[in-house]
């Protein structure tokens, strides 16, 4: 149940909302094993003018960009964060040209008892699971996917 939030400092062009929507949700599935279905992404454009970097304007340096993706705490490791932050800065980069240095890739991680989605967190939906008897239908995990892709 990840939530993708980008900021970048120009007006985004549908087209390309899109497709960014598109590519984070495929790496977040491929590379940090999350359900696409349960990924939610949402792209701002930020106007130039509201945008600082050391006190100045960031336009002057390129496009600034901040990112943040929120994910359960624990369910990934150092190696599979920093692959997904290296491959979403290679998108932005690649959308935007320049960006500045100091534009960010933050991945936030959440204790699973203060976040959720259809009226479970993410530990109710732990404990449901685990009290399940085998063969029953998952409220959160399925083949391939981590209980928190949930």
């Amino acid at each position: 149940m990840p939530f993708f939030h980008l900021s970048v400092g120009q007006a985004v062009e549908p087209a390309t909302r899109a497709f960014l929507a598109r590519s984070s949700t495929i790496m977040i599935a491929e590379l940090l094993g999350k359900r696409a279905e349960l990924t939610a992404v949402r792209i701002d454009g930020v106007p130039a003018s509201h945008w600082f970097i050391a006190g100045e304007p960031a336009a002057d340096i390129g496009t600034p960009l901040h990112a943040t993706l929120i994910i359960t705490a624990g369910t990934n490791t150092e190696a599979e964060k920093a692959a997904f932050i290296a491959q979403l800065d290679r998108l932005l980069r690649d959308t935007f040209g320049a960006v500045p240095e100091a534009s960010y890739i933050v991945i936030q991680e959440v204790v699973a008892g203060d976040w959720g989605y259809g009226g479970l967190t993410q530990a109710g939906r732990r404990l449901a699971l685990s009290a399940a008897p085998p063969g029953a239908i998952s409220v959160g995990e399925d083949a391939g996917h981590r209980l928190e892709a949930a």
